[in-house]
């Protein structure tokens, strides 16, 4: 990995960090949009990883079956913050 690209997953993650300590020491306000956008983003992951699943399928793409998992993965990771 070049040194640009550590540079930027290092900025990355200590953009992450403080927005999850701003989170915990601040937590937002409208739960319910908040809510309703978790169901929202889900359920868009979901149908996401439903049409790359049935895609695999149809072309068996080594790439494709893992973008599908990545997808649904990324589905779980939404709702669970």
């Amino acid at each position: 990995m070049q040194a640009g690209g550590r540079s930027t997953i290092f900025i990355s993650a200590a953009v992450a960090a403080v927005e999850a300590i701003d989170r915990t020491a601040n937590p937002p306000r409208h739960r319910p949009v908040a809510l309703a956008a978790r169901v929202t983003d889900r359920l868009r992951g979901k149908l996401d990883s439903a049409k790359v699943r049935s895609s695999r399928q149809r072309l068996n793409s080594p790439a494709l079956i893992a973008d599908g998992d990545h997808a649904r993965s990324d589905a779980y990771v939404s709702l669970s913050r």
